[in-house]
């Protein structure tokens, strides 16, 4: 006997539970990751979603780098991080760990000269469409799933609707359908997005980032007429900002550059998904 829409679409959903759970725990146990430069003049930290929290830097980075060396030292020291974060999300997600185990890491080294920056706020902009790590991002769309049924079931029954459940599910069921189709059509977007770059800057404008749309960290300028009298502390402080400002912009710019962002508009708003669904 043929399965029912309502079937099929439980099946769907524990098909993706299933294929998510590696990613959802290694999203959990993957912590921040910590790296330097090769001339170990600049120290970097990077939060479980991959967002720069905090820069140590030397007190003589001017005379180890020269004046335009530190953007390029800092951009070494993040990608190294990025690097290290990557891999130990990936050997998480293809050995996973015994049930209770723990996959934190203990930072790496010690204090070194400088001054950090942004740690308090290290958490405050993980809200950004599309910075969420892979784990924490299928965690959020199987949330998101069984939300939007309940919103919309909700909104129905709030109009006084007299449609069944079945009906309500054949209506998801159809828009699932779509949405898989805009994943499929947005992944052949993606190359050609994630090439772009987008800029930030930092609340004064002294230190300029260039990200590309994936988040990497292409570049990073200082002005050459302050940087070498700033104190540390403010080199850290004003490069935390305009990287985490471009990857900020980045993501913004993501979600509206491919067709996920019609989906995402849809799910935020329950009424307009029920006129898109015809259930109203």
């Amino acid at each position: 006997m043929a399965l029912s829409d309502a079937e099929q679409l439980a099946n769907i959903q524990r098909g993706f539970e299933a294929d998510a759970q590696p990613f959802v725990d290694a999203g959990r146990q993957v912590t921040s990751r910590e790296a330097e430069d090769v001339d170990g003049i600049v120290k970097v930290t990077i939060n479980k979603r991959g967002q720069l929290t905090a820069v140590l830097i030397d007190n003589g980075w001017e005379a180890a780098l020269g004046t335009g060396g530190l953007g390029p030292a800092v951009v070494s020291a993040y990608q190294r991080a990025v690097t290290d974060r990557a891999e130990a999300f990936t050997t998480q997600v293809t050995e996973p760990r015994p049930d209770g185990a723990s996959g934190t890491t203990t930072p790496a080294g010690g204090a070194s000269a400088g001054t950090t920056a942004g740690d308090s706020e290290a958490e405050e902009v993980s809200g950004v469409p599309g910075m969420a790590a892979p784990g924490e991002a299928a965690e959020q769309a199987m949330q998101d799933s069984v939300q939007m049924q309940e919103a919309v079931r909700d909104a129905l029954r709030g109009r006084g609707s007299t449609l069944s459940d079945d009906a309500v599910t054949a209506g998801l069921f159809s828009y699932m359908e779509a949405v898989e189709s805009a994943l499929d059509r947005a992944l052949g977007q993606v190359e050609a997005v994630a090439t772009t770059t987008v800029e930030g800057a930092s609340g004064s404008g002294r230190v300029r980032a260039t990200v590309t749309m994936a988040g990497d960290l292409q570049g990073l300028e200082l002005d050459p007429s302050w940087a070498p009298s700033a104190h540390p502390f403010n080199l850290s402080r004003e490069t935390v900002e305009a990287v985490n400002d471009a990857l900020r912009r980045a993501a913004l710019r993501s979600a509206e550059s491919t067709d996920l962002a019609d989906i995402k508009r849809l799910t935020s708003d329950p009424q307009l998904l029920l006129e898109h669904l015809r259930l109203t």
